[in-house]
This record gives structure tokens, C-alpha cells and sequence, in this order.
């Protein structure tokens, strides 16, 4: 449902007569495939496209072109108030052509897919569009912590965190309004970054499983957790962070003796993402020394131990950041290029390891910086995502 969720909720923003509670008709939508760089019809001018403007994140986009890397194009025929919505996915994406038809191409050159459907209402044709694509699971996930309200640490702290100010912080705001989740974010593991604040933990890297033992010694992580939980608090969740390799640039190479397909991975950007975000080629956090595990077994134990020794904290669940640059690294250890393998095989790991160490928890998971259809449209098909 996060896909659909960030579709729809962007949708709203729309000048469009769909606000009046128009309910209308939904052609059935239809996927295809074509080659690289054709031409798909549209009919009318581009009222609405969401494109990556960052690695990270999707934003919408209101005039009458296209920007590269666009991951849904919805456009509107004011003769016939008919809406057309054009999806693509399995690594593709959509550019401008003319007012009346889109490009839809592959970095790579390989053939392309995409889902398109026309009507009159286009909340109910998006959705069906994208549910075609990536199909809901049977029964709806249950979201019983985050619709609630919570607190995250990091616009207060950034990653100077200390565990009496996250205490007091909890006080003071639990003195006004009730808590239901509270999120330790980065700042609380051990890294060869532990105490930088200024920007410059981008480039750091985890180098153990256990909390910082300056800002968090001995029991103090597990003690302000009970803290956090206990009266007059009563906070029902608490979260943690970490990035989908441990660290913004992953696990330090002492690990490779724990995790032995540990390598140092550097991310390899399309022309297209690099045109409308020139800054990515300058980030610390994907620079050259980005390691990651590439190993189904390998991140499956390593998210297992974290999430395990989290769990004996009393940590509910996790927030994971830094997810769409997996879209960008290769899964091979003797190859530079990058494959659509590495996100499934890191979310498939982490799924099982949720699963399993925070059973009673029905959203162990906060997703971040993770706007990449390969990893959007695979949330339905994995059992805690």
C-alpha cells in the first residue's frame, strides 16, 4: 500500500474536478512491452508526473513536460474530462515526446514495460493501474502503531544523541500530548563516525552490532528503552535506525569475517537520475567506499543478529534509510554493474528478520529514501514490508 499511498496522496494536489467526489468510469488497464525509446500515446497534455528528482525521493511535477527518470504521468483531455494514467516499471521509465504521446525507455536498452488505463476518476484508475502491476496481498496488513502519533529524534538531535535528552524530550512532549512511538534515530551505533555532527556520518560505516558505547554504556540503551515504556510515559513502541547496509556506507571490512560476501560496492548511476540530480556524483553516503552485503544468507544473518540484539533492548522495530542506492549496486562481488537483484535480496532478507524478531509487532518497519519503483512495487510480495 505505499506505493499506492504516495500515488494518491501527490494526486490530491492536483487542480482537478476529482476533488468534487467525482466517481466515474475506469477503462480496464492494460501492461505491455516495447522497445526501448517508444512512442506511447497519451491524447492530451501532461497535468501530472511524478519523476526522481533525487536517488532517494520521487516529486511531483506540474507542467506540460516531462522530466527524465518520471515514474507516472497522469494527463487529463478537458473536451472529454477523460484522465489517462501511464505507469512503468521493471526499471523503466517515462520522458517527454510531444503533447500527445511519451517516451518510455530503459537505461540499459532493454525492452519495456508499462501499465496504462483511462477514465473519468483518477484515484480509481491509478490504483488499479499500480495493484495490476504489483497485486495486494489477500488481506490487508494491519497498522496498528504509526497511524499514531510519535516522535523521531533526529530534527532535535541529529546524531548528538544522548539518552537524557531523549528522556527529557519524552517528558516534555508526553506533558502536552500522548505518545504512542518514539524513534531512536542515527546517532546510537557504533561507527568509525561516532562523533561527527556536522554532515560528515555520510561517509561513516557500522563497525558493530553494539550501541555506542560513549553516548549509550553498558545498560543505558535498555534502560532508557524501559524508561521510554514505563510510567508516566507509557510510550507503547520504540524504533531504531539503520541504513539497508548498517551504515550510510555500510559495514566497516571487519565484518567480512562474520559475513564473507562483504565487498566494497560502488554504486553506478544512469545518465537520466545524474541529469536531474548532478550532486549525486558528490555524495559521501555512495561514494567509492560503499560497502554491502551481496549474499542472500549473508544478509539475512546480519539483519537476524541486529534485529535480535535490538529486540533484547526492547526495541520494537526499526526504521531503514538509505534503501533506493541498492537499486544501483551490483549483487556480484566480481562485477561493477548494477543489477535489479540486490534490492530484492536485501528486503527479502530483511522481511524474515523482522518476522522473526519482533513477532508481536504488526509494522516492525519505517521505510526511508526509498523511492525506487524496484523496491515500491515489491512491498506487496514480501510477508512484513
Amino acid at each position: 500500500m505505499g506505493i499506492l499511498a504516495g500515488f494518491l496522496l501527490l494526486v490530491v494536489m492536483l487542480s482537478v474536478d476529482a476533488a468534487t467526489g467525482l466517481i466515474g468510469s475506469v477503462s480496464t488497464p492494460s501492461i505491455s512491452t516495447c522497445p526501448s525509446g517508444s512512442q506511447v500515446a497519451t491524447s492530451s497534455p501532461f497535468t501530472l508526473s511524478l519523476y526522481r528528482f533525487k536517488l532517494w525521493w520521487y516529486r511531483p511535477h506540474f507542467e506540460s513536460s516531462l522530466n527524465p527518470c518520471s515514474v507516472l504521468m497522469l494527463t487529463k483531455d478537458p473536451k472529454t474530462d477523460t484522465y489517462c494514467c501511464i505507469v512503468p516499471f521493471n526499471s523503466s521509465y517515462l520522458s517527454s515526446s510531444s503533447s500527445s504521446s511519451v517516451i518510455v525507455y530503459t537505461e540499459d536498452g532493454s525492452d519495456c514495460s508499462y501499465c496504462k488505463a483511462t477514465g473519468s476518476d483518477p484515484y480509481t484508475l491509478i490504483q488499479q493501474a499500480v495493484d495490476l502491476i504489483s497485486p495486494p496481498p489477500p488481506s490487508p496488513r494491519k497498522r496498528s502503531v504509526l497511524p499514531k502519533l510519535g516522535w523521531a529524534t533526529w530534527n532535535s538531535f541529529y546524531t548528538n544523541l544522548k539518552p537524557a535528552f531523549v528522556l527529557s524530550s519524552a517528558e516534555t512532549i508526553v506533558s502536552q500530548v500522548p505518545l504512542s512511538w518514539l524513534l531512536i534515530d542515527d546517532g546510537w551505533q557504533s561507527t568509525d563516525v561516532a562523533d561527527t555532527t556536522d554532515g560528515s556520518q555520510w561517509g561513516g560505516k557500522l563497525t558493530s552490532l553494539d550501541p555506542d558505547s560513549h553516548k549509550f554504556p553498558g545498560s543505558t540503551l535498555p534502560a532508557l528503552i524501559s524508561s521510554l515504556k514505563s510510567q508516566p510515559l507509557n510510550i507503547e513502541k520504540v524504533y531504531a535506525w539503520h541504513t539497508i547496509s548498517g551504515y550510510w556506507c555500510g559495514l566497516e571490512p571487519s565484518f567480512v569475517s562474520h559475513y564473507p560476501s562483504l565487498s566494497s560496492s560502488p554504486p553506478s548511476f544512469p545518465p537520466s537520475l545524474i541529469s536531474n540530480d548532478p550532486s549525486l556524483l558528490l555524495e559521501k553516503s555512495i561514494s567509492n567506499n560503499y560497502t554491502t552485503l551481496t549474499d542472500p544468507s549473508d544478509a539475512l544473518s546480519f539483519y537476524s543478529e541486529y534485529h535480535g540484539r535490538m529486540a533484547g533492548y526492547g526495541i520494537d522495530g526499526v526504521k531503514v534509510d538509505a534503501q533506493a542506492v541498492s537499486e544501483y549496486v551490483s549483487s556480484s562481488p566480481t562485477s561493477s554493474s548494477p543489477t535489479s537483484s540486490l534490492p530484492a535480496i536485501l528486503h527479502t532478507a530483511l522481511s524474515s528478520s523482522l518476522s522473526a524478531s519482533f513477532p508481536h509487532n504488526p509494522s516492525p518497519i519505517i521505510h526511508c529514501m526509498c523511492h525506487s519503483p524496484s523496491i515500491l512495487f515489491s512491498f506487496n510480495t514480501l510477508p512484513t514490508l
